[in-house]
């Protein structure tokens, strides 16, 4: 089973869904997601909207 960072950068709308769910919500394992996704990230600027 693919984790959802390999699902979100095949392109996978319910897997971006559900990193934006754990990122809102503080769940500890947001964090090691986003780590992971970093390194496939390049020279992207991070942008938040409220």
């Amino acid at each position: 089973m693919q984790n959802i960072v390999e699902r979100l950068l095949s392109g996978d709308r319910r897997a971006l869904a559900r990193m934006v769910t754990l990122i809102e919500s503080g769940a500890p394992s947001a964090h090691r997601y986003l780590a992971e996704l970093h390194q496939h990230a390049g020279r992207a600027h991070i942008v938040g909207v409220t």
